[in-house]
Order: C-alpha cells, then structure tokens, then sequence
C-alpha cells in the first residue's frame, strides 16, 4: 500500500520514534483504534486530509487532539 509506505518513510526520515500496526478489518476512529490496539488516544496518529482553494492539505495529528480549521487556514496562507 503507497500511502503506508509513505508514512514508514516519514517516520524513518525525521528519527521519530513509532510503528506502523495493521489491521485485519478497517479502522475508522480513534476509539475503535484504542480499541484494537490498547494504546491511549493520545497514542493513536491520525491523518486528515482538508480540501483548499488549489487542491488538498494533509495534517497528522495525536488521536485524543482536534484539528483548529481556522488556525490550519492561518497556517496555509501564509506557506
């Protein structure tokens, strides 16, 4: 799978300290993924991906935390 190979090479590149895990059946929320994992939400990583004026951003953050749609639009326009 592209997408997973892109996150371990992340992961690898910038010296972070984390694993990718599997599973047999699709994960859909931090809750199921405590779930299946046992890990704290706050362990979990999870991806969003926000629709822009010229295409898509993509953010990565800790499960138990909520992406600020105004403070990403900040960011964004200023890059």
């Amino acid at each position: 799978m592209r997408c997973r190979d892109d996150v371990g090479g992340f992961i690898s590149r910038h010296g972070i300290s984390g694993y990718l895990r599997s599973f047999p059946v699709e994960v859909r929320s931090v809750e199921l993924s405590v779930e299946a994992t046992g890990s704290h939400p706050s362990g979990i990583v999870k991806t969003l991906v926000v629709r822009v004026d010229d295409g898509y951003a993509v953010a990565t953050i800790p499960g138990d935390r909520r992406l600020d749609l105004s403070r990403l639009a900040k960011v964004l326009s200023s890059s």
